[in-house]
């Protein structure tokens, strides 16, 4: 429990800096987006070796599918790391952050009535793996009680 939680809550700061210098630069920095990345491969490829099942594969095929995404051009390279580091580390928020960028992207593009308006898609990340962590910490601090 410690230990995820400590590497949740070093995937929201990492993530918050990132979606902070997108939201100023409309960029981020690869010293942000590589680690996350290659922390989610890891955790990915690692738990298909420990516990090898369809739902653990998961994870895996959505890191997959999103480095894929990210080299056709579909999704901005930094999303695609950032989404995909995120699935493997940390499924839950992964997913809830695609969802959130999804929705946030769907309502900046009908607003602009543009489908090249721009989003910064990790800030919108790291709002919504931020909720993700203070759910976390209060299930947590409940269960205690």
């Amino acid at each position: 429990m410690c230990f995820e939680l400590g590497l949740h809550l070093a995937l929201t700061v990492a993530i918050a800096l990132g979606g902070w210098q997108d939201w100023q630069k409309r960029e981020v920095s690869n010293g942000l987006t590589i680690p996350v990345y290659l922390l989610g491969i890891g955790m990915a490829v690692g738990r298909m070796i420990v516990a090898p099942s369809f739902v653990a594969s998961i994870p895996l095929i959505m890191v997959v599918f999103l480095t894929t995404a990210g080299m056709l051009g579909w999704m901005g390279g930094a999303d695609a790391k950032v989404q995909a580091g995120l699935w493997g580390a940390w499924p839950l928020a992964g997913m809830l952050a695609l969802v959130a960028t999804g929705v946030a992207g769907a309502v900046v593009m009908i607003r602009a009535r543009s489908w090249k308006a721009r989003l910064p898609a990790i800030a919108v990340s790291a709002i919504s793996i931020l909720v993700i962590l203070v759910l976390e910490c209060l299930v947590i601090l409940l269960e205690l009680n």
